[in-house]
């Protein structure tokens, strides 16, 4: 019998707590949620992406062109694959900013060749000095990618792997 008034008790104690907790939401306007953050990337938990094919025109061996990603991406960019189509020339150059603030993610000269890229910047103490150590590029903003020396007509595709 004592077990079981115990357990009516604690029941009782939280229902009159659930009840509070209901009076406090009501008197304050209930909880404030946030609205979903709408992405143009695809979304796996925390990794995300965005895809963007990049375009030249000009000479050959001269021309440019330029993309941004459809989406924001906001987090650290972790991985970056760069998949040139055939016949592109090897002194194509492709460089990864942020456009505010200016910022270089990655920059691929003379290059060609498919690939896995992992941009890290060097960290800073508190007082301004370089450590040992690197870290992934942290982005807040639209990724912008030029092309430059290259080939007339669709360059590459990037695609840009970021989280938080």
């Amino acid at each position: 019998m004592r077990g079981r008034g115990l357990r009516v008790l604690a029941a009782v104690a939280l229902a009159a707590t659930l009840v509070s907790l209901a009076m406090v939401l009501v008197a304050t306007g209930g909880c404030q949620v946030e609205a979903p953050v709408e992405r143009a990337s695809t979304e796996w938990l925390w990794l995300r992406q965005e895809q963007v094919t990049v375009s030249a025109t000009g000479a050959a061996g001269a021309a440019t062109g330029s993309g941004s990603t459809d989406g924001m991406v906001h987090g650290r960019v972790f991985a970056v694959y760069v998949d040139y189509t055939a016949g592109i020339t090897e002194t194509t150059d492709l460089t990864l900013t942020q456009a505010s603030p200016s910022m270089t993610v990655l920059v691929l000269a003379d290059n060609a060749t498919d690939g896995w890229y992992y941009p890290t910047v060097q960290v800073h103490s508190t007082s301004g000095s370089t450590r040992a150590w690197y870290q992934s590029v942290l982005v807040a903003d639209q990724i912008d990618i030029e092309v430059g020396e290259s080939t007339s007509g669709t360059v590459a595709t990037v695609t840009v792997y970021w989280g938080q």
